[in-house]
């Protein structure tokens, strides 16, 4: 089960699509929209995923939730779609054609369900080269010392130099070890 849930949380095929965990009652265990608990031990927040999908057409797929089972449906959907980085810059509320997938967890009662607007994509980074006549420089004196301080700082980094990955990184860790 942890597996799924790690699976839905981290779920982002394109700009806008999301996945959803939901309950034969028909509550929402994992959506986007939930607030993330704060502590380990706190309680999660659960909700009718009729409040966090509140489009009519989205009760077709309620009701095949909570018999258990699986299907597709596309209709129009409002999706909030993040501004920036940071909570303080908000959402955008826009109403995207999008394509609701789900099916219920084998001896479970649980259904994974998952949002793909029509037409998103995945967003990948072409492959960089480096110049052959660039090097890349590990910054811990204590293991090798450069021939010459970073070029970025201009000086030699301390023996406590850490390099920091973005949340990002770790959703898919073997896309950023090359």
């Amino acid at each position: 089960m942890e597996d799924i849930q790690s699976q839905i949380t981290y779920f982002k095929k394109g700009q806008a699509s999301y996945a959803f965990m939901a309950n034969s009652f028909g509550r929402a265990m994992i959506h986007p929209l939930l607030p993330t608990p704060s502590g380990a031990f706190e309680d999660p927040i659960v909700m009718d995923i009729a409040t966090l999908e509140p489009e009519t057409e989205f009760d077709d797929v309620i009701a095949s939730i909570k018999r258990g089972g699986h299907g597709q449906k596309t209709f129009v959907s409002n999706q909030f779609l993040a501004r920036g980085g940071r909570v303080e810059e908000g959402v955008t509320a826009v109403e995207l054609n999008s394509t609701y997938h789900w099916k219920s967890v084998p001896e479970t009662s649980f259904t994974v369900g998952i949002v793909v607007p029509v037409g998103d994509t995945d967003d990948t980074l072409a492959e960089q080269t480096i110049h052959s006549e660039k090097t890349f420089s590990y910054h811990r004196l204590d293991l090798v010392k450069p021939e010459y301080p970073c070029v970025h700082f201009t000086r030699y980094a301390s023996k406590g130099t850490v390099v920091k990955f973005s949340a990002e990184a770790f959703t898919d860790p073997f896309n950023y070890l090359v």
